[in-house]
């Protein structure tokens, strides 16, 4: 019902393959495609924004672009926006990431396998998010994908004014939830 693709498409070692930002319309990637098709099916693709956001390139990479992808952004511990967060809109001007949760110096195990250590970046992110969804799918198993999208960014700390930064802000799940359960009452 739930994934998570912490995983981003911008350019190759094949140059000729690299994506033009003109590309991130969510059509012309065979990646954001497919997550239109799984979307279509039921399926809640989350995924992470990119950590550009310092870089030349700056926006949201493949498959964040897609209109179904719940793309992620990554916040600092006090909800500002990461300095390598990227950026949306997406090159037909919708605005990326979705939402954005912690992404700087989140747990994770270190790479020796022996200790936690911080890490930081959008795949730190994105797979907090899709956990918290797959919670929130549990709880209100009759919502459809679009219900629940809806509510998480219906939910977050800047619901009434998204922007390219930060998307529709920090989500809060427990305000999904009530949501949720009163537009089934």
């Amino acid at each position: 019902d739930i994934v998570n693709s912490s995983l981003g498409y911008t350019t190759f070692s094949a140059k000729a393959m690299d994506y033009k930002y003109s590309d991130l319309d969510g059509k012309t990637s065979p990646a954001s495609r497919a997550i239109t098709t799984a979307f279509q099916r039921g399926m809640i693709i989350v995924t992470s924004a990119g950590n550009s956001g310092s870089d030349e390139w700056k926006y949201v990479g493949t498959p964040a672009d897609s209109p179904e992808a719940f793309s992620i952004g990554a916040l600092n511990k006090d909800g500002s926006r990461a300095y390598f967060s990227s950026f949306g809109p997406t090159a037909d001007g919708r605005t990326k990431p979705d939402v954005s949760a912690l992404g700087v110096d989140v747990a994770a195990v270190a790479a020796n396998g022996r200790c936690l250590t911080g890490a930081n970046g959008t795949s730190l992110a994105s797979p907090l998010v899709a956990g918290l969804m797959a919670c929130l799918r549990q709880a209100v198993p009759d919502a459809t994908n679009k219900e629940l999208l809806d509510a998480v960014r219906a939910s977050a700390d800047q619901a009434d004014k998204p922007d390219n930064e930060r998307g529709w802000g920090q989500p809060d799940f427990a305000a999904a939830y009530r949501m949720l359960i009163a537009a089934r009452k």
